[in-house]
């Protein structure tokens, strides 16, 4: 059977959608000033996806690397979310099978962050490697299902606990449609051949050739301007002007770039000389 296939039965793009849209229907509501009181089945799980999104959609520093960061401290770790238990990660839990909860969430967050991409501070290689160490087990931060079993392993609960005022910015309001989200390339991009890029000691042990990083993590206006030149190739499009005088400038920041080393080298050699 094969993963696409996999993918359909498990109605998990279904759940995107869902999710996705009690959280704009929320943010909907807050805009208009409206109270919102959130409680879902138990709480643990949907609720917290839906009030982290909502969140993420109606405050800009929530998609900050450190108000991300906050984010997933204050809703999913001192809220009590069971990392271990949605895991399967003890015997008493595997019963009960393995529930992505948390990669889910980052799913939604990926499929906002494909329609805003402007509106984010990081890049989906962040986001892949969080999805990646929620399963791989090599952090404390996703083994444990509460701040007390944080403090009685050592692990002393995160002091960064403030909220920030909402500031003044966009509020996102993504398609929910099926229609509209896209599979995940984190689910389906990784190769034998390359492996993970996300576990930099793994790949320094166990797959010592591993040299390909601008394969892995381009930078973001590089990636957006190679989806901007596949979209024009596809509707025929000549590029545009902006282009061209991009490229003068990366060719220009190259040359300087060249010119500095020079220069630093050369004074390298001349206090070299001089007995410095």
């Amino acid at each position: 059977m094969s993963f696409y296939r996999c993918l359909e039965e498990s109605e998990w793009m279904c759940l995107l959608h869902k999710v996705l849209q009690v959280s704009v229907l929320v943010v909907e509501l807050l805009d208009t000033g409206s109270s919102v009181m959130v409680s879902l089945e138990e709480g643990w799980d949907i609720t917290t996806q839906v009030v982290s999104l909502v969140q993420l959609l109606s405050d800009p520093y929530y998609r900050t690397f450190d108000g991300f960061r906050l984010l997933v401290e204050k809703e999913w770790l001192s809220f009590g979310h069971r990392f271990s238990h949605r895991g399967a990660q003890t015997l008493g839990s595997q019963s009960s099978g393995f529930t992505p909860v948390f990669l889910q969430f980052l799913d939604c967050v990926h499929q906002i962050h494909l329609q805003f991409p402007m509106e984010f501070e990081f890049s989906q290689y962040y986001l892949k490697f969080l999805a990646y160490h929620y399963v791989s087990n090599r952090f404390r931060t996703f083994l444990l299902d509460s701040d007390y079993e944080r403090i009685e392993l050592g692990r002393p609960p995160s002091s960064s606990t403030t909220c920030s005022a909402p500031e003044d910015g966009e509020v996102l309001k993504p398609y929910s449609y099926v229609s509209n989200l896209k599979v995940w390339d984190f689910y389906t991009e990784e190769t034998l051949a390359e492996g993970p890029s996300y576990d930099w000691e793994l790949r320094k042990v166990v797959w010592p050739c591993y040299d390909r990083c601008s394969k892995v993590v381009p930078d973001a206006i590089t990636k957006l301007l190679q989806e901007i030149q596949c979209l024009e190739t596809e509707l025929g499009q000549m590029s545009e002007k902006w282009k061209d005088t991009w490229d003068k400038i990366k060719a220009t920041q190259r040359t300087e770039s060249k010119l500095e080393s020079r220069v630093s080298l050369s004074a390298d050699n001349h206090h070299q000389t001089l007995g410095f």
